[in-house]
């Protein structure tokens, strides 16, 4: 869709964004009972709790976009969600989770690689904020509930109660969803993470007393309190969650929310808005702009490769070496290859970091320039790796298709350094009942 914003006869109705924390079980009654006075949006998971308890979302937001998240859409039986229930999604989220839905707004995700590619393949006249250019949502990360309130605040929703988003856990449990959650129960993946080890942070609750939260839940907090102020006087979100407090969200007890039913058209009237199959269509790049965007890309990624190659002679000429990345990296977004600067910016950003922390905490120097060393290696074959992976753009999908093309391994052989299978164990990020079909 190349315009986002909804009605204003339909941006005045009251939208619930559903999260699949654990207070979410606390208000299922609730949403079950006022399912027909708002207008509901779920936020990944929350779907299929949602689902279960006989609630069929108006949307559903979808951030992640690991090929998993199609067959998480399996616990989902009922089939008229897929044709009713129209899918928010950006242009990372994989195929196969477009292709179940019916009904769907693909946006584009600010400041992303897409985006930047985008604006290098526009059509002749078409500019990338243009009328007839495809919607733009930022603010979507980390966590899916950014989505869900970005998403509602982009389409025009004036009027927000927050279920289920909850950004951290009580003291005394830290289960992550709620208990009814298929994709995170007895049948689905398991609610027991890493990160229980990380969630340290105190942070006040929306109806008092303490929760525990983490770096993830405190940036989706903060990110979300940035979009609220930014948009002050506009829109009014009430926090029915019995989680962690935001900022600029007004705490707010289901049981004390009132509303009269939907009118009869609403509903009708949101689904013909999306019954088209498109407004934008992109003309794939001509074969010259392909041949100057893999040029720009192949540039860059040599000019970092050879940042990466000198053999360091003491910890202040790593730090100098590695802080040339990002002037590398920041001229190139200058001179128009923005795409290819995005690409590699995340990897090449966390490279420098493991290289330092690697290097800063081992005491002895020639040690440490030694492990330098063999880390520099290998961020040259990842490199090295990222050419014949450009080569397949805008093709390439992650998954399966991924490991077919690598002959099951997770990467490249390179000397010294044989790329590893896929591990055995991959199918403990699918649901269980998944598990009989993996390989061995």
């Amino acid at each position: 869709k190349a315009r986002a914003q909804l009605p204003p006869e339909l941006t005045a109705l009251p939208l619930f964004i559903v999260g699949n924390g654990p207070s979410l079980e606390e208000d299922l009654d609730f949403l079950a009972a006022n399912a027909g006075r708002a207008l509901v949006l779920a936020c990944g998971s929350a779907a299929e709790t949602l689902n279960r308890r006989g609630i069929r979302p108006d949307f559903i937001c979808i951030t992640e976009r690991i090929p998993t998240v199609a067959l998480q859409l399996e616990l989902i039986e009922d089939e008229e969600f897929f044709k009713e229930t129209i899918l928010l999604a950006t242009d990372v989220v994989h195929p196969e989770v477009v292709r179940r839905f019916t009904r769907c707004l693909m946006m584009v995700k600010s400041d992303g690689c897409f985006d930047a590619y985008l604006s290098e393949i526009l059509n002749e006249g078409r500019s990338a904020g243009g009328e007839d250019a495809p919607a733009r949502i930022d603010m979507i990360n980390p966590l899916v509930g950014n989505h869900g309130l970005s998403a509602a605040i982009t389409l025009g929703f004036r009027e927000l109660y927050l279920f289920g988003i909850d950004l951290g856990v009580p003291v005394t449990d830290k289960r992550l969803h709620a208990r009814s959650s298929r994709t995170y129960g007895g049948e689905g993946l398991t609610d027991i993470t890493h990160r229980d080890e990380a969630l340290v942070i105190r942070r006040p609750g929306n109806f008092g007393g303490e929760y525990l939260s983490d770096e993830i839940f405190e940036m989706s907090a903060l990110r979300m309190e940035l979009l609220l102020a930014a948009h002050e006087g506009q829109v009014h979100c009430y926090n029915c969650a019995h989680g962690c407090r935001i900022k600029g969200a007004e705490p707010k007890h289901s049981g004390a929310l009132h509303f009269p039913p939907l009118s009869a058209g609403a509903r009708a009237q949101l689904g013909a808005l999306f019954s088209d199959e498109c407004s934008v269509t992109l003309q794939p790049p001509g074969e010259q702009q392909q041949m100057r965007q893999r040029e720009g890309f192949e540039r860059l990624r040599a000019a970092l490769a050879r940042q990466f190659t000198p053999v360091p002679q003491s910890r202040t000429a790593l730090i100098k070496q590695l802080m040339g990345t990002a002037a590398l990296l920041t001229q190139a977004a200058a001179e128009g290859n923005a795409c290819a600067a995005r690409m590699l910016n995340g990897s090449i950003n966390m490279a420098c970091a493991q290289i330092m922390y690697a290097v800063f905490s081992e005491g002895d120097d020639t040690a440490a320039l030694g492990r330098a060393q063999r880390m520099l290696t290998r961020v040259g074959y990842f490199l090295e790796d990222a050419a014949s992976l450009y080569a397949k753009v805008p093709g390439y999908i992650m998954g399966d298709e991924h490991l077919s093309k690598l002959a099951g391994k997770v990467g490249r052989d390179h000397p010294e350094s044989p790329a590893p299978m896929a591990p055995q164990d991959w199918r403990h990020y699918l649901p269980r009942r998944w598990w009989r079909q993996a390989p061995g």
